[in-house]
């Protein structure tokens, strides 16, 4: 499976303050994405390790490093804003 996303808005919450939980756990992005002609799957499953990587790599570079050990702020500097758009969802 694979994440399927672009940017940090992509995965953060529709108020772009916090990280989708889903994306988080690596399962999926916001799927605006998904009509894009992506190259491949990656193949099988995320191992732990992965999971680890991904976990450390969103600590180290988008994540409140002053939030509560589960927190998923984003950093308010990688704070994204909340859709001005509402036809988003057509597009």
């Amino acid at each position: 499976m694979a994440m399927k996303v672009v940017t940090i808005a992509d995965i953060a919450t529709p108020d772009g303050k916090k990280l989708l939980q889903r994306a988080f756990l690596l399962q999926s992005g916001n799927q605006l994405r998904d009509h894009y002609d992506w190259p491949r799957d990656p193949p099988g499953e995320f191992s732990p390790a992965m999971y680890l990587l991904w976990e450390n790599a969103l600590k180290a570079s988008v994540l409140d490093p002053y939030a509560p050990t589960n927190s998923q702020d984003l950093q308010f500097s990688k704070q994204v804003r909340a859709w001005t758009d509402p036809s988003i969802k057509n597009k």
